[in-house]
């Protein structure tokens, strides 16, 4: 029997991005949404060059596994429903509504 695991999701930018953000490096590099512990509900929101996504939406480097503390994990780490939240908080930030 085949197992599938979902293990990543790359999110669509929103077509009315403000024009603020449009041509940005932003606005061109694609979001992900990653499974950190397989099996487990534990998430990743992150863009090219290893940067996470904090719970307070802000944008942080991810640094090597042996060197992330327990609280960068904490600040970095959701459920897919918190992820999923997180990126609609970001979008709706970008457009002004948040």
């Amino acid at each position: 029997m085949l197992n599938l695991e979902i293990t990543e999701y790359k999110v669509e930018l929103p077509k009315d991005l403000p024009e603020a953000y449009k041509g940005t490096l932003l606005a061109t590099e694609s979001i992900y949404i990653v499974r950190t512990k397989y099996g487990e509900d534990q998430w990743k929101v992150y863009r090219k060059g290893q940067i996470c996504l904090n719970k307070d939406g802000d944008w942080e480097w991810e640094s090597l596994p042996s060197e992330r503390s327990d609280e960068f994990l904490e600040r970095t780490r959701y459920t897919l429903e918190e992820a999923t939240e997180a990126i609609v908080k970001l979008f709706a930030r970008w457009k002004g509504e948040g």
